[in-house]
């Protein structure tokens, strides 16, 4: 971890295992990051102010974790019971770890604004799109339709009004040349 305006870095965790995928809290007080250092990925929770060892949060599995930005859920994906991998949310107050939506849920999840809903990326009948689930109800639905367009990795930005996705087009020229023989 390091300023945002420049300085110097603090190291957080020091473990051989891969760590990856990190996101703060609302508060900014803890970091939750996937890692695979208990020989299967699953999510961790640092403290943001360094200094106390990080803590295992789910124990069958889990990545690409992401704080919810009001209350204290924590969304991630994960794969049980050798299903498609799924969304799960973590609440802190003593729910635990309960099925969001079942697979096949890929990409990054991303909170709305308010915290009651969950978009990510999903390859649903050979295309990629953005889907909602609601935290209430559970119920799911596809927001966008990209068909001939290429989703891009984890570009995908929720606001208050608009829903930001980055999107490749793929295009090619055909070219005709001579062929000149060396004599």
């Amino acid at each position: 971890m390091m300023p945002a305006g420049g300085g110097p870095a603090t190291q957080l965790t020091r473990h051989e295992g891969t760590d990856w995928y990190s996101t703060w809290s609302a508060d900014g007080q803890r970091i939750a990051f996937g890692s695979g250092r208990s020989g299967l990925r699953n999510v961790w929770i640092v403290s943001a102010t360094g200094g106390a060892e990080p803590e295992q949060v789910t124990n069958a599995g889990g990545a690409r974790p992401r704080f919810s930005p009001v209350g204290e859920e924590l969304v991630f994906r994960a794969t049980r019971d050798d299903s498609e991998s799924g969304l799960w949310v973590r609440s802190e107050t003593g729910v635990g770890e309960q099925p969001l939506s079942e697979g096949p849920w890929g990409g990054f999840p991303r909170w709305s604004p308010d915290g009651r809903q969950v978009y990510s990326a999903i390859t649903r009948d050979s295309e990629r799109n953005v889907w909602v689930v609601s935290l209430a109800y559970r119920a799911e639905r596809q927001v966008t339709d990209l068909r001939e367009r290429q989703f891009v990795g984890p570009g995908l930005a929720i606001g208050t009004e608009f829903l930001y996705v980055a999107w490749g087009v793929s295009t090619g020229d055909i070219w005709v040349m001579d062929v000149v023989s060396e004599e």
